[in-house]
């Protein structure tokens, strides 16, 4: 039987530049290729550079979180020189980490998600009282409030219907089972989830300095003053205001965010089983009370084959060695061995020798 090639790219709704290359025998999965198309090279566009001037740069690595590869920069020039940042600083990146982390799962599963879980053309569809009483039996609000809400999204569904989220190739298929009355539901959600990112957004600029690429964080510390006035500055009003902020994000959360999250998995539950992976994990412990070297408020581990095999707290040099990443089916110039020698300090030109397919380079434990 002659074999078939599914190719999809790009692969959308995903960040960066992803190419899926699956072939097919007698109608059963026989090769899969996964392939990061664009090298970014910045390796070797920090070399040369200031320790200041990377934490600005590596930001760009992407636009959903900064803020992460801000800290990670960050915390090397801090371990590579020793230095151990004030406490008040930990505590600001903890914040920008935390609201950042916010942001990227709203952006995640209501931006990136689902539309692949409902039919947008379909709720058109809904009957608005079933609708209403599959909302108030599952979620906490009123019949006035979930009332007002859809019938405010129905008027305006002829100019949403206009945007990319409803003019897409949607198609029937048998896997797709959210009714219109769900999908509707969960959109309408969608919809106040673009208000409670504007209120991340906000946070992250008053910790931040700007967002979604941030100013206040340097090796060192955070560029933040708490008093007086200047480019970035926290006085009581501003933390009261950061306050109220959290607040209303933090009713988003348990009364949308999560009930949608419950909504959807009761809609697919055969999706728990399907394509997990090989089920490993590097959980790396984040948020310290005061430096790496304290014990983080969450604390990591080492998960092989759904199994946690080691909990990490703190600095865990062990993991130079244990963690490491795999380059042989990667664009990447040929080496002794599968392992990426960049830690060491040597920055690989990229190649394209032998049977590799990707830029993307593959994380393995060793222990």
């Amino acid at each position: 039987m002659k074999k078939e090639t599914i190719i999809i790219e790009p692969f959308t709704r995903i960040e960066g530049h992803l190419r899926v290359e699956i072939g097919l025998k007698k109608a059963q999965v026989s090769s899969a290729r996964l392939s990061g198309m664009m090298w970014r090279g910045l390796e070797l566009i920090l070399k040369g550079k200031t320790p200041k001037e990377a934490t600005t740069i590596v930001q760009r690595i992407c636009g959903v979180c900064p803020v992460a590869h801000a800290i990670a920069s960050s915390r090397a020039v801090e371990s590579a020189y020793g230095w151990a940042i004030p406490p008040l600083a930990q505590k600001v990146r903890n914040i920008l980490t935390a609201v950042s982390t916010i942001h990227d799962h709203l952006v995640h599963f209501y931006f990136m998600s689902l539309p692949d879980w409902i039919n947008p053309k379909e709720i058109k569809k809904a009957n608005l009282e079933k609708a209403l009483y599959l909302g108030l039996d599952f979620y906490n609000t009123s019949k006035e409030n979930l009332s007002e809400e859809l019938k405010n999204y129905m008027h305006y569904f002829d100019k949403l219907e206009r945007t990319p989220f409803f003019r897409g190739p949607h198609k029937e298929h048998p896997a797709l089972k959210a009714s219109p009355e769900e999908g509707l539901l969960l959109v309408c959600h969608s919809l106040k989830a673009l208000q409670v990112q504007r209120l991340v957004n906000k946070l992250i600029n008053i910790f931040g300095g700007s967002s979604p690429h941030v100013l206040s964080i340097t090796p060192g510390g955070v560029k933040i003053k708490f008093e007086g006035r200047g480019v970035s500055f926290l006085d009581q009003e501003m933390f009261s205001l950061a306050e109220h902020l959290l607040k209303e994000v933090e009713f988003y959360l348990l009364d949308y965010y999560l009930k949608d999250a419950l909504f959807l998995g009761r809609i697919y539950p055969e999706w728990f089983h399907i394509g997990s992976g090989p089920k490993n994990y590097p959980l790396f412990p984040e948020f310290p009370k005061a430096s790496l070297l304290d014990t983080e408020i969450l604390p990591g581990g080492i998960i092989l084959e759904d199994k946690v095999i080691k909990i990490i707290t703190g600095v865990d040099y062990s993991l130079q060695t244990d963690l490491w990443e795999d380059i042989s089916h990667s664009w990447f110039a040929d080496t002794n061995d599968a392992r990426d020698p960049t830690p060491c300090g040597e920055v690989l030109p990229p190649s394209f020798a032998g049977e590799r397919y990707n830029y993307v380079l593959a994380p393995r434990y060793s222990h």
